[in-house]
């Protein structure tokens, strides 16, 4: 199966290829913050910040902020993405948990086709909930379709009626991500770590990128960090005109990024071969996801 998934991607992405510029010249929709949430915040560069986690504008977010999160290969932070939707959505694992009610999943597929069908841009997002979305109608009948069936409708649906047309690049690294989770037999911390780094090396590869080998331990470390308080952070626009709480996170979040970079930037390298290759050693239960990312790269660009 996995080898039909590996050639699927590398048939339709070649066939796409001819459409593969339409991306350029345009610009995802992203919402924006009232003057008033600005307003609470002491100092405008920690709202820039909450801005960006929440909304993806990055504009007046300090340079060496960005920078120390690009050479951590944390700048996928600054947007809101799948990640920051999984991290919302462990809200309803924990009620799960609780209550084992059949209609909290129903809840939970609701909110996220209507994030799919009607939220316009953050195209990441949209894609996370997508694969949530048929995920949690593949659990309504009994598992019928295996997790390779359900990434493979996923690719179909997404391609076909959804955000690929905005941004092939986008895209494949969605897949990329989510393919090495949803398709590996077995996910640990370790594991993932792993997972993660090696699809970084790949996509640092593609991009031209230096990347620092301590970024196998720091970049998991900090983003499940930042898993852990988004949604508070989240939740606390509702309620930050009269309480802030999220400016104390950012800062010492922000304050924590800049340490592990002056750590982490002395061994910054440009992808080799050679890393390549031991990437793809790590990934080898999914050998023909990471073989079709690294050809769609080719293919389209």
């Amino acid at each position: 199966m996995a080898r039909t998934l590996f050639l699927s991607i590398i048939f339709i992405f070649t066939l796409s290829a001819q459409n593969s510029v339409n991306y350029y010249g345009k610009r995802a929709f992203k919402f924006n913050l009232s003057h008033k949430v600005k307003k609470s915040f002491k100092e405008k560069e920690n709202f820039y910040i909450y801005r960006s986690f929440i909304t993806g504008r990055k504009r007046g977010v300090p340079k060496e902020l960005k920078s120390a999160m690009k050479n951590l290969n944390l700048l996928h932070l600054l947007t809101p993405s799948g990640l920051h939707l999984s991290s919302i959505f462990i809200i309803f694992f924990l009620i799960r948990r609780k209550l084992q009610s059949k209609y909290i999943d129903f809840t939970e597929l609701a909110i996220s086709l209507s994030i799919y069908c009607f939220l316009p841009g953050y195209y990441s997002l949209k894609r996370v909930a997508l694969l949530r979305s048929l995920f949690l109608g593949n659990k309504q009948v009994s598992n019928y379709f295996s997790k390779t069936q359900v990434f493979l409708i996923f690719l179909i649906v997404d391609i076909a009626f959804g955000t690929f047309q905005h941004s092939h690049l986008s895209f494949a690294y969605s897949c990329l991500f989510l393919g090495l989770i949803f398709l590996s037999k077995e996910i640990s911390t370790v594991s993932l770590s792993c997972l993660f780094f090696s699809a970084q090396v790949m996509m640092a590869y593609i991009s031209h990128q230096e990347i620092t080998p301590l970024s196998l331990i720091f970049s998991p470390a900090l983003t499940w960090i930042f898993t852990l308080f988004y949604p508070l952070t989240f939740l606390n626009l509702i309620f930050i005109k009269l309480f802030n709480f999220s400016e104390w996170i950012i800062i010492a979040f922000a304050n924590i990024i800049t340490l592990v970079d002056k750590i982490a930037s002395p061994l910054l390298t440009q992808v080799s071969w050679l890393m390549l290759l031991c990437a793809m050693i790590i990934n080898r239960k999914t050998i023909y996801l990471c073989l079709g990312i690294l050809c769609i790269h080719h293919f389209i660009y």
